[in-house]
């Protein structure tokens, strides 16, 4: 997997909408609490699944249908100020997933 160049952009446009999203760049130790808190304002959400990814700063936020997630991922597509935990942007995407399932 290649790294790429800096200043990507913070959505991809080329996937299918789901109301589970794939947040990347998050803090160190993450906690929930502030997954929630970031996604909250959109609607409710049923489950999270975070500490994934390589480094475990990636987490999945599933909220309870499609149109809040479309409308968080539409809000900070055009706000001037990017998502952000601990005053670190985010990146947010659709996942590919349709729904969480925590294998425990």
């Amino acid at each position: 997997m290649s790294s790429g160049g800096g200043g990507g952009q913070q959505f991809r446009y080329t996937q299918t909408p789901s109301k589970v999203l794939h947040l990347r760049n998050l803090p160190w130790e993450c906690a929930e609490e502030e997954l929630v808190e970031l996604c909250k304002p959109f609607g409710r959400i049923v489950n999270t699944k975070s500490g994934v990814g390589a480094n475990h700063n990636q987490a999945f936020v599933e909220f309870t249908d499609v149109n809040q997630a479309i409308s968080m991922v539409s809000y900070f597509a055009s706000s001037s100020e990017p998502a952000q935990i601990r005053g670190k942007t985010v990146y947010i995407q659709y996942s590919n997933r349709q729904e969480i399932i925590n294998n425990k």
